[in-house]
């Protein structure tokens, strides 16, 4: 065990480094934020629900998937406070949410992307892609793309355009 309790066995499920931080989720279900440099814990919060994906940081930020079923953002800025969560209807995350225009655009493993607002957590317009998708959303430009379980690419900067 280090200094701050968490254990090399428990630390290494998910684990992204972000400018000088190193946010991880624990197999125990705590969301740890480190100094990159240090490894000291800096923010601890413990979750309701075992994470299932994530973390991903977005500037103060950080979303992380619970069950399968959940997808949460909580302030870094204020002690990891909850700042809204979205309901996955039973239908994971396909990989990283992709932030454009104050948006996240989000794929789900069995053929949904949408958009959720960064800000409030209103999800926004959605497209059902008909077959499930092996890569979340990536940026190519001014293309957004997805990749299905057969390698297909599909665009879907649509769901972008202002409402």
């Amino acid at each position: 065990r280090s200094r701050q309790g968490v254990s090399s066995a428990a630390s290494d499920v998910y684990k992204r480094q972000y400018q000088d931080r190193v946010t991880l989720v624990s197999a125990d279900g705590r969301l740890l934020v480190l100094g990159r440099t240090d490894l000291q814990v800096q923010l601890e919060t413990q979750l309701k629900v075992a994470a299932s994906g994530g973390p991903w940081l977005f500037g103060t930020r950080v979303l992380v998937e619970t069950g399968g079923t959940t997808l949460m953002c909580l302030n870094l800025s204020d002690n990891l406070k909850p700042l809204w969560s979205v309901d996955l209807k039973g239908q994971s995350l396909a990989g990283a949410p992709l932030e454009a225009n104050g948006r996240l655009v989000v794929a789900q493993h069995q053929g949904t992307v949408f958009t959720i607002e960064t800000a409030s957590g209103k999800t926004g317009p959605s497209q059902n892609l008909g077959q499930p998708i092996q890569l979340g959303p990536r940026r190519f430009g001014k293309k957004v793309l997805v990749t299905s379980i057969d390698g297909t690419l599909y665009r879907v900067e649509s769901l972008l355009a202002e409402e």
